[in-house]
């Protein structure tokens, strides 16, 4: 080896040796050549720690510090509530007595509420109507809400539920939050800290909330108010009757044995008309039904009709051109039907074939009549003309598919009507009893007139005798339209919560800026020293 490159040997040597001591003698490092070793880069992290882990504390010091202040100085609410369950008929399927549309909603109105901050003088307290409006809400509520929902919670954490139990359990739960939720209401007034209301005005304006709805909305929009009027008039005109001809008077019963099935319907559609049980006639609803049927089916249909049908008749000449007349309309009103459908089909093509016009409406000739002698009946040319304004969608091309059915129906209900009152027609024209025939069938025909008629005006009577009591017992109940329940705790104070995640998830950004200052000082400090 020469002597040179021993020199050179020694002294890339002791360079080495003094970046080693410099590291040592600075707290800092110089590697050779720009390589890290792991040995320096855990040193590195130890001698950092202390400077990031100062760092995140006095962030997160600073972070708590403001935190606190501002939960001292925020203001706090006053929460004032009162819960009630809704008592009136029809409050599940959304309607009031009188068959109105019910909301929850409906007990903080404007006009309850103006009544409700006039009543209790709120203005003196400085508190406008709008602040006022702000501070009330309504929700749905039930005491039974908490227990429902951990016996439905423990039922569904079983793990050998299969797919089919489970859906079934969630179905019958959302069913039973339903109802839970379909009676009961939560009033809460919120008063802010800044606004200073005592303690019994507060309670006693939830609690007159309710109490003023329900005056307003029976009083002044009746909405107790009974829908269906009470009547004390025969069903059957007995004078009427017996100045009519055999047929035409077996026409008249039926027809009014039909209103009698209309009144029992409408009586049945009334909430708690089914359980219900007359206290004067001991008979309930399907009592009534049952007779009203009977009556249809044995003394009419049964009866009196096959006796009409062989052609009995007191005065042919007289009968026979009603009887004309009215199969002459009943067949123009089964071919304006049958035109109408018609028109329709049409429409219902052009509009699939065109897919309506740029705008998406249908022709208006679409909906011109299809001959000179066939009237439309204005109303129903609007309606066509209204639809195919809306959009060319799939709902016009369905509700004229709709309409086509209703007029094919009753094209066929008039071709029937016509085609028996035919056949009667012609059984008079063609009538060939003898006297001794006839005057039989005049007697078991006048007999169950008389007895068709008696109990078509007792059951008439009944029903309207059912239907007052009935009335006057939702009339009582209804009239309250609630019933206040008492809240373990109808007062409440509460702050802004401290740790909120919008909280949390400051005091963690703050700790991150910490622990990146401290990390940089410690750098620049380290940096420093080395020049």
């Amino acid at each position: 080896m020469s002597n040179d490159e021993g020199g050179r040997i020694g002294e890339k040597r002791a360079f080495s040796e003094s970046n080693q001591r410099r590291y040592a003698a600075d707290g800092g490092f110089v590697s050779d050549d720009h390589e890290l070793s792991t040995g320096d880069i855990v040193r590195f992290i130890r001698d950092a720690f202390p400077r990031v882990f100062a760092g995140v504390l006095i962030a997160s010091a600073i972070a708590v510090a403001a935190f606190i202040s501002f939960r001292l100085v925020a203001p706090a609410d006053t929460f004032y509530r009162t819960s009630l369950v809704i008592t009136m008929s029809g409050a599940e399927p959304g309607k009031y007595p009188n068959g109105a549309e019910f909301s929850l909603t409906d007990l903080r109105s404007p006009v309850v509420l103006e009544d409700v901050f006039q009543k209790n003088k709120l203005s003196d307290y400085n508190i406008t109507l709008a602040d006022f409006l702000g501070m009330v809400s309504i929700e749905a509520y039930s005491p039974a809400y908490k227990s429902v929902t951990d016996r439905f919670r423990a039922r569904l954490e079983n793990k050998t539920l299969t797919f089919e139990e489970r859906k079934a359990i969630e179905a019958e739960f959302n069913s039973t939050l339903e109802g839970l939720g379909s009676k009961g209401v939560l009033i809460t007034l919120t008063v802010p800290e800044s606004i200073k209301i005592p303690d019994l005005l507060a309670q006693k304006i939830v609690d007159d909330i309710p109490a003023i709805w329900a005056g307003i909305f029976i009083d002044r929009l009746g909405v107790a108010n009974l829908p269906v009027p009470v009547s004390g008039a025969d069903l059957v005109n007995v004078k009427f009757l017996a100045d009519l001809d055999y047929p035409l008077a077996y026409d008249y019963l039926t027809g009014q044995a039909t209103k009698l099935q209309s009144q029992l319907g409408a009586i049945e559609a009334l909430p708690g008309s089914i359980s219900f049980i007359s206290a004067k006639s001991g008979k309930g609803l399907a009592d009534l039904m049952r007779e009203a049927d009977a009556i249809e089916q044995y003394r009419l249909k049964l009866n009196l009709k096959p006796i009409v049908d062989q052609g009995l008749s007191r005065d042919p000449t007289v009968t026979v051109p009603i009887y004309d007349n009215q199969i002459n309309s009943l067949g123009k009103d089964a071919s304006v039907q049958s035109a109408y459908s018609g028109r329709v089909t049409t429409v219902i093509s052009d509009f699939r074939d065109n897919k309506g016009t740029a705008s998406g409406a249908v022709p208006l000739s679409a909906a011109a009549p299809a001959a000179a002698g066939t009237q439309f009946d204005g109303a129903f040319v609007d309606k066509i003309i209204e639809l195919s304004k809306q959009g060319a969608g799939a709902e016009f091309e369905q509700e004229l598919l709709r309409k086509k059915l209703e007029m094919e129906n009753l094209n066929v209900a008039f071709t029937d009507q016509k085609v028996r009152m035919t056949e009667r027609r012609n059984a008079i024209v063609n009538n060939s009893l003898t006297t001794e025939v006839r005057k039989m069938l005049e007697d078991k025909f006048m007999t169950g007139l008389e007895l068709a008629t008696g109990e078509l005006n007792r059951l008439w009577a009944d029903s309207f005798g059912f239907l007052e009591e009935l009335n006057n017992k939702r009339l009582n109940f209804d009239k309250a339209l609630y019933r206040l329940n008492q809240l373990p705790d109808d007062t409440r104070i509460e702050k802004p919560g401290l740790l909120t995640l919008r909280a949390a998830l400051i005091l963690a950004a703050f700790a991150i800026l910490g622990a990146m200052v401290g990390f940089f000082s410690f750098v620049w400090s380290r940096a420093a020293k080395s020049y």
